[in-house]
């Protein structure tokens, strides 16, 4: 696995700690997948949508 995909694979386990921490990660990441014309795999996707539920 390459360094790029490691990083972006620390990103999407990353868990936010409130809804804000949340926001910006959504963020994060769609702008890299759009300045890498990227897209995620089912299973990233799924990991994404359940770690960044609302908080609290």
């Amino acid at each position: 696995m390459s360094e790029e995909a490691m990083a972006l694979r620390e990103v999407i386990m990353y868990r936010p700690a409130d809804h804000r921490d949340s926001i910006g990660k959504l963020v994060y990441i769609a702008a890299y997948l759009i300045a890498r014309s990227k897209r995620l795999d089912e299973e990233e996707l799924a990991t994404i949508l359940e770690m960044a539920a609302p908080v609290g």
